[in-house]
């Protein structure tokens, strides 16, 4: 089982879609409770790791502030479902 993970290949990291869009969407489906999953941090921290796969890193873009962009997406998202 091999899973190709997606590469990040130009700064700032950023979310192209927030969880909330889908979680909205399935509410006006229904008056039930429904449950929204939202990816990890430590999951998507392997979209820019130049030094886990040995792959170039984006030039001026240090992968500490990489990090800081993904948790800052990752906890924008996650408020966004729960606003």
């Amino acid at each position: 089982h091999v899973r190709t993970l997606p590469r990040l290949v130009k700064a700032p990291f950023k979310y192209a879609n927030y969880a909330y869009k889908y979680l909205n969407f399935a509410k006006s489906l229904t008056n039930k409770p429904i449950k929204q999953a939202v990816i990890t941090a430590s999951a998507l921290s392997m979209v820019y790791s130049p030094h886990l796969l040995n792959t170039g890193s984006i030039e001026n873009y240090s992968y500490e502030e990489f990090l800081q962009d993904l948790t800052n997406e990752c906890e924008k998202d996650i408020r966004l479902c729960l606003g």
